[in-house]
Parts: C-alpha cells; structure tokens; sequence
C-alpha cells in the first residue's frame, strides 16, 4: 500500500493545535477584560457628561476665583490676529467629591454643583498657569479627559462615578494684544 505524503491531513498537527490554543486563550482574556470593565463602570456608575461652560462660569463667587485679568476661549477658537506670543500648552485638572447629598438635590447632571466646582477648579489652574508665566489669555481651551479630546465652544466634559468627579482641560497660554485685552475687558 502506497501513502501520498502530499495530502493534507484532517488531523491538524500539534503545532497547530498549540497556535489555536494560544489564539483561543488570548481571544478569551481580552473578552474577559472587556466584560470586567463594562461591568465595573456599572457597578461604579461611571459617566461621562457634556455640561454647558457657562453654568461653571456663572457660578456663584466665579468672577473671584477666576478674575478678569486672563482672557478664556473655548473650543478651537482663539482671537484672530491678537495673539502676540504662544507661551505653551498647558494641561489643567479640577476634582470634587459627588457625595449623596449634592447628587439627591440635583435634578439632572447639569444641576450637579460638583462638576461644576471641578470645572471651576480646572479653569482656576488654568488662569494660575497663565498668570505664573505673564499671559493675559488662554484659546484653545479643550476637555483632555484621558488625552482624548473634546472641543467645544459651548460644553465641557464631567466625568463622574459615585464618589467623585473630575474635569480635565487642556489649553494654549497666549499673550493677546492690548486692543484685543480691552475688547474683552469690555465684555465682562
């Protein structure tokens, strides 16, 4: 009896089997970490809210806080031809306790004042950090949650799970031109 050497056989070799093993194993521990995860974002109630800048801002004791003196654009926008000198990026964080007590009074996210508190914080950091290397504005002022970017003009990110929250930015301190300084001064 002749046997052709050249025929594939059904049985697949023990190399084979140890390669679709290895496929298999890592096949189940990404779904296992993939499943972990999402269950623990349950569990924790991590949420990711887009929040309206201006309800920050217009908090009580804000103008204090925040000052007058450096100017703040959000989103990718920046005063055309007033900037004079860009002075860096610069990266902010602004945290707050969620206790139960501030979460049971509000109505929806956007009544929580803890995300509020952490989007003043980071907004505070950020003017500290212009004000510290001579700017008078930061543009380009992003949510940088994780180094993902969220640029908006109007909305900010809150990240929040049960018991805290945080905000992070990232913007460009710049130096603005005088007439640029006083329109905005104006509008305040």
């Amino acid at each position: 009896m002749t046997y052709n050497t050249n025929a594939t056989s059904p049985i697949p070799s023990a190399m084979t089997k140890k390669f679709l093993y290895v496929v298999i194993l890592v096949l189940s521990i990404v779904a296992f970490a993939e499943a972990r995860s999402t269950t623990k974002a349950r569990e924790t109630g991590d949420a990711t809210n887009l929040l309206p800048i201006s309800a920050a801002i217009n908090m009580k004791n804000s103008k204090t806080v925040l000052g007058k003196d450096v100017k703040l654009y959000f989103g990718e926008r920046a005063p055309s031809g007033a900037v004079e000198a860009s002075l860096g990026i610069m990266y902010a964080k602004g945290e707050a306790s969620a206790s139960p007590k501030s979460k049971s009074k509000a109505k929806s996210p956007k009544d929580d004042p803890a995300c509020k508190e952490a989007m003043r914080g980071a907004l505070a950091r950020l003017v500290e950090q212009a004000r510290e290397r001579g700017a008078n504005g930061v543009v380009r002022i992003v949510s940088y949650y994780n180094s993902i970017a969220h640029a908006s003009a109007t909305d900010y990110e809150c990240h929040a799970d049960t018991s805290h929250v945080i905000v992070e930015l990232r913007g460009e301190v710049v130096k603005l031109d005088a007439a640029t300084k006083r329109q905005a001064s104006k509008r305040r």
